[in-house]
């Protein structure tokens, strides 16, 4: 029923692009952990955006396509630190999830609260079927 892309198709031809991106810098990319669950009532997508401000989360839709992109921004102190591990993530985060016909994409509420993002998608009655008469 859901079609989940979980990371970008094109993420191994970005460092293609790196030679013509000004100083050197690249973006990384990161598809954030969600869970998507159903009642008869409505969707809800509870996404890992751990330390983001809403300021950083954007949120579309495409037909019925939904598109989450955040970004993560830390100061760079590789030059005060030595650092012996660095895994903490900072870059851009990207997911999308198709949803069925039945999503009300008009009505969609959205939360960030300790670093989860809750979407809620209400649903609506499906369209009924409209029969076709041969002339």
């Amino acid at each position: 029923m859901f079609r989940i892309v979980h990371k970008d198709p094109f993420l191994p031809f970005y460092s293609l692009l790196d030679e013509f991106r000004p100083s050197g810098e690249t973006e990384k990319v990161c598809a954030m952990a969600l869970d998507v669950t159903e009642n008869d009532e409505q969707y809800q997508l509870l996404a890992n955006l751990p330390g983001i401000k809403k300021e950083n989360v954007n949120i579309s839709m495409e037909q019925n396509q939904l598109i989450i992109e955040a970004k993560h921004e830390e100061k760079d102190d590789s030059q005060n630190h030595n650092f012996l591990r660095s895994e903490r993530f900072c870059g851009a985060y990207h997911r999308s999830i198709t949803f069925p016909e039945n999503a009300d994409i008009d009505n969609i509420k959205a939360k960030l609260e300790n670093g989860v993002l809750n979407l809620i998608i209400p649903k609506k009655e499906p369209k009924s079927k409209r029969e076709i008469f041969i002339e």
